[in-house]
Formats: C-alpha cells, sequence, structure tokens
C-alpha cells in the first residue's frame, strides 16, 4: 500500500510537471497568432479589402484568444481538481445571455452543418452565484461541441434552460447517435475515450472536465439517451446531458477527479 501511495504521488507529480510544459510551450505560438491577426485585421482595414476577408482575420484574432484563455484553464482544471484552487464566484444577471455567447462561439459550425440550435428558458432566472467563464469554457462549450460533432446534418440542438427550487437546470439535447449504454456512466471519467465510429478526433478530456467544474460548484452532470421504438427494438435517436447547478454555488470539499 505504502508503495502504490509513493507511486500515485509520483505520477501525480509528473502530471503536473507535463500540464505546466504543454500549457507553456503552447503559449507562445498562441501569443504570435493572436499578435499578427491583430496587426493583419488593422493593415486590411487601412487598404479597403472586403469586409468578409477582415471578419476571418478577426474570426483568427478571436480564436487565438479563447484558444489562450483554454490553456490557462488546463492548469486550473488540474488546481481545481485537486483542491488548490478555489473557483471564481461572482455574480451572474442574465444565465441565458450566458449561453448565448456560446452558441455564438459555433455560429460558423453549426451553419456549416445545417443543425439549428435553439434555447427555452421556462421561467425567470434569478441573479446567480457561479464561476461563469469557466462553467462557459469546460461545461457549456464542450457539450455543444459534442452535441455539434455527433448530430448529423440538418439536425437540431435544444437547450433548456429551467428553475426548480434552489437549482438552476441545463438540458443539452440533441438528435444524433445516442451513447451506446455499456459506457453512458464512464464518459465523465479521466481521459475516457470510447472507439469512435465516426473517426470524429477527441483527447478524452472534455466531458471529464465538465463534470470537474460542475462539481466545483457544488452541482451534478449526468447524461440519458431518446429512444424510438423500432420493430420491438429501443434504438438511440440522441443524447441528452442533463446539468443541475445550485443558484448560490458552493465549493465541494472533495471531487472525485480520477474517478470513473
Amino acid at each position: 500500500m505504502a508503495k502504490l501511495a509513493q507511486n500515485n504521488k509520483k505520477n501525480r507529480s509528473l502530471e503536473k510537471e507535463i500540464l505546466s510544459m504543454v500549457s507553456h510551450d503552447l503559449k507562445s505560438p498562441l501569443n504570435g497568432i493572436i499578435g499578427f491577426s491583430q496587426i493583419l485585421s488593422e493593415e486590411l482595414k487601412e487598404k479597403n479589402i472586403s469586409p468578409e476577408t477582415i471578419e476571418m482575420v478577426e474570426y483568427i484574432h478571436n480564436a487565438g484568444r479563447q484558444m489562450y484563455r483554454l490553456v490557462d484553464n488546463i492548469l486550473t482544471t488540474y488546481k481545481i481538481a485537486s483542491g488548490k484552487e478555489e473557483p471564481n464566484f461572482q455574480e451572474v444577471f442574465n444565465v441565458e445571455d450566458e449561453i448565448q455567447k456560446v452558441i455564438q462561439t459555433f455560429e460558423i459550425e453549426s451553419k456549416a452543418k445545417q443543425i439549428t440550435i435553439s434555447i427555452n428558458q421556462k421561467n425567470i432566472m434569478p441573479i446567480v452565484k457561479w464561476d461563469i467563464e469557466r462553467l462557459r469554457f469546460h461545461v457549456f462549450n464542450n457539450l455543444l461541441s459534442n452535441a455539434l460533432k455527433y448530430t448529423p446534418k440538418g439536425g437540431f440542438i435544444n437547450i433548456d434552460i429551467e428553475r426548480k427550487n434552489k437549482n438552476i437546470y441545463f438540458t443539452i439535447e440533441d438528435t444524433g447517435c445516442g451513447i451506446p449504454e455499456e459506457i453512458i456512466k464512464e464518459i465523465f471519467g479521466f481521459y475516457y475515450q470510447p472507439n469512435d465510429k465516426n473517426n470524429e478526433p477527441g483527447h478524452g478530456v472534455g466531458l471529464y472536465n465538465a463534470r470537474i467544474f460542475v462539481e466545483s460548484h457544488g452541482g451534478k452532470i449526468w447524461a440519458e439517451n431518446n429512444y424510438e421504438n423500432s420493430n420491438g427494438i429501443k434504438k438511440p435517436v440522441g443524447a441528452r446531458f442533463i446539468i443541475e447547478l445550485p443558484v448560490i454555488a458552493e465549493r465541494r470539499k472533495e471531487i472525485n477527479s480520477f474517478s470513473i
């Protein structure tokens, strides 16, 4: 047992070093992308280049800034999961607006796949107290990205927002292929990556990050399938992810960070 504990401690230390190195190495090229794209955008405006071209350059600049913040948050994920850093809880006055910001991030991708994304706020939202920036990046971005990834062309994604007592519930529902029942309880585990029949790229950390940040707010996250009956056989016809967040978040004392 002592040897196992020593090995675990060594692995965690190595993991931290790797995360630090990767984060540092990613920041350098991102600084170049952000800086030069901003200069290019300003020069194009002076030369009366088409607005469409300028818009594409500005999109690169904004994407670079978002990626830079995301790299910063990679280390934050580790720190929060290990209890070394607390979420930055602040008042959020309009929950639906925050979800709209997430949808705008994927506007080009959703248009390219002709996927309709809708929001349905079922009742009046109170002022909440969350670490909204990290929830957007680590939770809602990941879930919407997955929904777009597995929803076929011409499909639909719906986001329901509802207050029930002292909690806010988000339901992100798509018309994709669903989740195999044998893995549905495992997908939020550390570095879990199923065999992808669609050969879609992924790194196995998105849903893990989502769980970590939801639990850091004292919330819960789980997945379900939608089904249809075909000749008496139940067939998945889309996935549904449900997030439960308290109106006033409080840091959960323990997060089971490396479990499946």
